[in-house]
C-alpha cells in the first residue's frame, strides 16, 4: 500500500521540479556552467555538500542535516559523492520541454567572480529549486515503512515496469490510478527496475545507514578485537615482566644467601683458624716450658759427664751415682707430670711448683759444683787412688767426717776397705769384702 502513495508522491513531486527548470531555463541570463560556477566557488570543478550548503546560507534557507544530504543525492546522478556540471546539468534543465532546454544550453556563458552571486532572477529561481527538492523529501517521509521491489509484482514477462504491469498490482491491491500519473511515473524511472531503486534509495537511506552502520559494527569489532589483542600482549608482557622479577627475586635471594653462606663459612674457618692458633701458641708455650727444662736437665747432665771424665772416672762415681739417680728420679717425675698435663693442663700452682724445683735443682747442682772443686783440689794434692774409687790422705777424715762424729763411731775406717775398733785397728772385712772379691772383679 505505501507504493500507491510513493507512484502519486514521485510523480506531483518530479512535476514541481519540472515546472522550476522550465522557470530557469526561460530566463535569458541563465547559462547552465555560469550558474555550476556560482556554487563552484573554490573552482574545484566538483561540487560537495558544503558548498551547497553555502548557496543556501546565502540566500537564508534553512536545511538540516539529512535535508542537505538528500539534495545532495538528487544532484548527484552518477551516486560518485561528487556532483560534476554533467550531473548538475542534468538535474537543472527541463525533462519534459526539449525546446527550452536546447534554448538555455545556446545561451553564452559569462565570467562569474568567486563570491559574485548571480542575477537576482536566477538567483532567486535556483533556491526555489532546492526549496522544492527540500520540501519533496518530507512529503516522501510521510511513507514510513520502506517499499521493498522484491515483493511487489509490478513487472511485464520483459521485467519491465509498464503502465499495464501497474494497473493489474493496483487492481490486485483494490486501488485505482489514473493513465496519465501512471505514465508520467513510468517516464520518471525509464521503465527499469534499476532507475526505480536508484530514486527509493534517495529518498530512503536506511540501506545506505544500515551499509555504514554495519561498517561501523565492523569496524568497531575489529577495533574491539585489537584492543582486546593488545590488552592480551599487554597482560602477557605484565606476566612475562612478573615472571621476569620473581625469577631476579629468587636469584637475588639464592645470591645474598650465597653471600651469607660464604660469609658465614668465612666466619667459621677464621674462628677455626684463630682457635687453631690459639691452640698453637698454648702447645707452643707449654713446649717451650717443657723444652727449658729439658735443656736445663741437658745442661746438667752435660756438666755431670765433664767431670767424670776429668775425674777419669767414666763409669760411675758416688757423686755421679747420686746425680744421675737424681736425674732420673726427677725426668720420670716430669714424664709424670707430663703425662699428667695432657689430660690436666697445669694450674699457676703447678707452674709454681717447677719453678721452685728449677730453684732447687740450680741449688743442689751449685753445691755439687763445689763439691767438685774441692775433689778436684784433693785430687790434684793427692798420691794413693784406690781402685774402687775412694781417696785416702790425711786430710780425708776431717773433710768428710768432724771430731764429734769420729769419737762416736765405733769403727775407723782406711782407704784400703778395712775398718778398726778403736785404736787397735783391728781389721774387720765388711759386708761388700764378704760377698765379693773385688780383686776378681771383671768389667
Amino acid at each position: 500500500m505505501n507504493f500507491y502513495f510513493f507512484i502519486q508522491y514521485a510523480v506531483e513531486a518530479e512535476a514541481k521540479l519540472e515546472e522550476i527548470r522550465i522557470l530557469l531555463a526561460s530566463q535569458n541570463n541563465f547559462e547552465p556552467f555560469t550558474t555550476y560556477k556560482r556554487l563552484d566557488q573554490p573552482r574545484t570543478g566538483g561540487l560537495k555538500p558544503e558548498n551547497i550548503y553555502e548557496f543556501l546560507l546565502d540566500n537564508e534557507i534553512q536545511v538540516g542535516q539529512d535535508e542537505l544530504d538528500y539534495i545532495f543525492r538528487v544532484l548527484d546522478e552518477d551516486s560518485d559523492s561528487l556532483v560534476t556540471y554533467q550531473d548538475f546539468k542534468n538535474a537543472i534543465l527541463p525533462k519534459m520541454n526539449d525546446q527550452v532546454k536546447d534554448q538555455a544550453l545556446n545561451h553564452k556563458s559569462y565570467d562569474l567572480p568567486v563570491d559574485m552571486q548571480l542575477p537576482k532572477e536566477i538567483e532567486t529561481q535556483l533556491s526555489q529549486f532546492f526549496i522544492q527538492i527540500k520540501q519533496n523529501y518530507l512529503q516522501y517521509q510521510q511513507i514510513q515503512e520502506k517499499i521493498d521491489l522484491n515483493q511487489l509484482d509490478i513487472y511485464d514477462n520483459d521485467n519491465q515496469i509498464t503502465v499495464d504491469s501497474l494497473k493489474n498490482w493496483l487492481q490486485q491491491q483494490g486501488e485505482d490510478i489514473s493513465n496519465e500519473i501512471l505514465e508520467n511515473f513510468v517516464t520518471i524511472i525509464q521503465g527499469q527496475q534499476q532507475q526505480l531503486q536508484i530514486l527509493l534509495d534517495q529518498i530512503y537511506t536506511e540501506n545506505q545507514e544500515e551499509q555504514e552502520q554495519q561498517v561501523e559494527e565492523n569496524v568497531d569489532q575489529e577495533q574491539q578485537q585489537e584492543d582486546q589483542e593488545q590488552e592480551q600482549a599487554l597482560q602477557e608482557d605484565q606476566e612475562q615482566f612478573l615472571q621476569e622479577e620473581e625469577l631476579e627475586q629468587v636469584q637475588q635471594k639464592d645470591t645474598d644467601q650465597d653471600e651469607n653462606d660464604t660469609q658465614q663459612n668465612n666466619q667459621q674457618e677464621q674462628q677455626s683458624q684463630e682457635i687453631e692458633y690459639k691452640s698453637l701458641d698454648y702447645k707452643k708455650s707449654k713446649n717451650d716450658s717443657y723444652n727449658d727444662i729439658d735443656y736445663q736437665i741437658q745442661q746438667l747432665k752435660n756438666k755431670i759427664n765433664k767431670l767424670e771424665v776429668i775425674l777419669g772416672q767414666k763409669n760411675t762415681s758416688p757423686i755421679g751415682s747420686l746425680l744421675k739417680n737424681e736425674y732420673n728420679r726427677e725426668l720420670l717425675n716430669f714424664s709424670r707430670m707430663s703425662y699428667q698435663r695432657k689430660f690436666n693442663p697445669s694450674s699457676p700452682t703447678q707452674k709454681n711448683d717447677l719453678i721452685r724445683q728449677q730453684l732447687r735443682l740450680d741449688e743442689e747442682i751449685k753445691i755439687e759444683e763445689i763439691k767438685q772443686k774441692i775433689l778436684l783440689t784433693q785430687i790434684n794434692n793427692s798420691t794413693n787412688v784406690h781402685s774402687s774409687g775412694f781417696y785416702s790422705n790425711r786430710f780425708q777424715n776431717q773433710i768428710f767426717q768432724s771430731p764429734l762424729n769420729q769419737s762416736k763411731s765405733k769403727y775407723i775406717s782406711d782407704n784400703s776397705g778395712n775398718k778398726y775398733i778403736g785404736s787397735n785397728r783391728k781389721q774387720y772385712p765388711n759386708f761388700f769384702q764378704k760377698s765379693i772379691n773385688f780383686s776378681n772383679r771383671k768389667f
